[in-house]
């Protein structure tokens, strides 16, 4: 990686991108630092690279980010096609960990509060409305582009505004609403599926199947995740190169002095 000076706040970014350095008063370090403040946007930090010539080379810490998750998609993609067992799996956190006791404390208060909702008089159905919209975003995301009959009705069955009306007059059937949704589960999901999903068809409290439901769909995401990479490898195999070098190219036309050593 390039050599980065110290850290220091500086008012004026055209001295940092001009290579003029302030005057250094007794006694003060004569290096200047790697991060800075543009005073007409105060909450944006730079990072500058010292290049080959002595002349810093400034970016943001969003153009960073964005570059760093660039390359990150760019060294996925390049897995996938070298490595012929590459594929996505759920991540499961350990039960006794930190971050495994706080998912599961966040989300047990979230269908707690579901259930004090739909149990009031008269019923809220504000997180639940929430909930069916994004269950309606992930099925319409497991159709095939082909699938436009399925892609309508799920659009007029799931209609958003519709479902809001009905909660504002206390008619939202949540029960026949989560059997539609089992129904296009089944349909939809993998063979391998086919038991969880028969499982959430015994469920008869709304809130233990609803999060179920979302227990499954997350699941046949992963398998349509894993479907589509086996079915583009074939194609990112046969223009892998081409790929490669091209963004690589891209990504050192933009920002060169970040990827010199």
């Amino acid at each position: 990686m390039p050599k980065t000076e110290e850290t220091v706040l500086q008012n004026d970014l055209s001295e940092v991108k001009s290579g003029v350095p302030e005057p250094k008063t007794p006694g003060q370090s004569q290096k200047s630092k790697s991060f800075c403040l543009d005073d007409q946007s105060p909450a944006t930090i730079y990072i500058c690279f010292t290049t080959e010539k002595g002349r810093p080379d400034v970016f943001s810490v969003t153009e960073l980010i964005e570059t760093v998750n660039e390359v990150s998609r760019l060294s996925i993609a390049h897995e996938i096609t070298v490595n012929e067992d590459f594929y996505v799996e759920e991540t499961i956190l350990p039960s006794n960990s930190v971050e495994g006791r706080f998912a599961e404390a966040t989300c047990n208060a979230f269908w707690t509060h579901l259930k004090e909702q739909l149990l009031s008089t008269p019923p809220d159905f504000t997180c639940a409305l929430r909930l069916l919209k994004e269950i309606k975003e992930i099925l319409l995301s497991l159709l095939l582009p082909r699938q436009n009959r399925l892609r309508n009705e799920i659009e007029a069955a799931l209609d958003t505004d519709l479902l809001k009306q009905e909660a504002e007059h206390g008619a939202l059937d949540v029960p026949h609403l989560s059997n539609y949704i089992l129904n296009l589960m089944a349909l939809l999901c993998a063979p391998v599926r086919d038991e969880a999903v028969q499982k959430l068809e015994t469920i008869t409290d709304p809130v233990r199947l609803l999060r179920g439901i979302f227990r499954v769909l997350s699941l046949m995401k992963m398998d349509m995740a894993n479907y589509t990479i086996k079915s583009f490898r074939p194609y990112l195999q046969e223009h892998s190169i081409q790929h490669e070098q091209a963004k690589f190219q891209e990504h050192l036309d933009k920002r060169p002095t970040m990827f010199k050593i």
